[in-house]
């Protein structure tokens, strides 16, 4: 189990920090799906899936919403 208390979760390819994910809260857990999506736990209490495949995307109207609770989050501090 990895803990997290940031607002965003760096992910590593080889090493490498190649992205990092920002959320609306702090980020408790993070776990690797047997199919390659990751999951994260958030304070907010969602569980968000992260994936590469464009069939699981979340919709346009989704994500919007989520990159607003990003921002509000973001101002605040």
């Amino acid at each position: 189990m990895l803990l997290q208390f940031s607002n965003s979760y760096p992910v590593h390819i080889d090493g490498t920090c190649c992205q990092s994910i920002q959320h609306p809260g702090c980020v408790w857990d993070v776990k690797f799906l047997p199919n390659g999506d990751l999951i994260t736990a958030c304070s907010d209490g969602v569980a968000r899936i992260w994936t590469k495949t464009a069939a699981r995307f979340a919709s346009e109207e989704e994500l919007k919403a989520y990159e607003d609770q990003v921002s509000a989050c973001i101002s605040k501090t």
